[in-house]
């Protein structure tokens, strides 16, 4: 174990050798990791297309989207249990033992006190690349590709992960979701899904701004709510 985080610092520290080499570049990558949708949150429109794709003959792939959205919840919900129970790892950007070089225009990381592995941005986008992928190759390639380059190697770059945060995290991400694409929907699940689309049918209006604001939930990885819960479990405590 002493080896592989030893592999993984040094393989960090090499990806930061070129930090401060370029204040544009590292201006525009210290930009894209504060940009959600850009570093794959837009995936998720790939869900709105298989939900809408068939109109004549819908309720496969919207059983299929509800499908996909339950697993990354349950991916999220596994890096939520690791992070709280695996001892915790500072980002290295946090960690004051490590000679780690601030890229140009970054400050210190606002998440000093979320432990680092696995990443959930890892877990949730390589889970969401792996559902497109099984549906669509190429698309599936190039999402990818895209999460590699502008959300992983961005997150290393800049400090907020290890190498083997992402790694760890992607691993576990598509694992959960091959899993699951192996697997039929447990007859029991139905009649709920069922009821969810008739609802949708008789209430249309209510039921895709409930969606809409699940989406940007998913695409801001719950941030606010993270915050907001972070706050009043700090009040509750200091109240105690």
């Amino acid at each position: 174990m002493t080896w592989l985080l030893h592999l993984d610092a040094m393989t960090l520290l090499w990806i930061n050798q070129f930090a401060q080499h370029n204040h544009a570049f590292d201006h525009i990558v210290v930009i894209l990791i504060g940009q959600e949708v850009l570093q794959g949150g837009y995936l998720f429109v790939f869900l709105w297309w298989l939900w809408f794709r068939n109109p004549d003959a819908p309720f496969d792939d919207r059983v299929d989207v509800i499908r996909i959205i339950a697993t990354i919840c349950i991916a999220d919900l596994l890096a939520r249990i690791l992070q709280q129970n695996l001892p915790i790892r500072l980002r290295p950007i946090n960690d004051p033992a490590l000679p780690f070089v601030l890229p140009y225009t970054e400050w210190p990381s606002a998440l000093e006190h979320w432990s680092s592995f696995p990443s959930d941005h890892a877990i949730i986008y390589y889970a969401l690349a792996t559902a497109i992928w099984a549906r669509h190759r190429l698309m599936g390639a190039l999402a990818f590709i895209w999460i590699t380059v502008f959300c992983s190697l961005a997150r290393v770059y800049t400090g907020m992960h290890y190498p083997g945060d992402i790694l760890g995290g992607a691993i576990i991400g598509i694992a959960v979701m091959r899993l699951s694409d192996t697997w039929s929907v447990p007859a029991w699940l139905m009649p709920l899904i069922r009821r969810i689309l008739a609802w949708e049918m008789r209430h249309p209006a209510p039921f895709y701004v409930i969606a809409v604001i699940g989406t940007i939930e998913f695409v801001t990885m719950c941030d606010d709510i993270r915050v907001v819960g972070r706050g009043l479990a700090t009040v509750i405590r200091g109240s105690g």
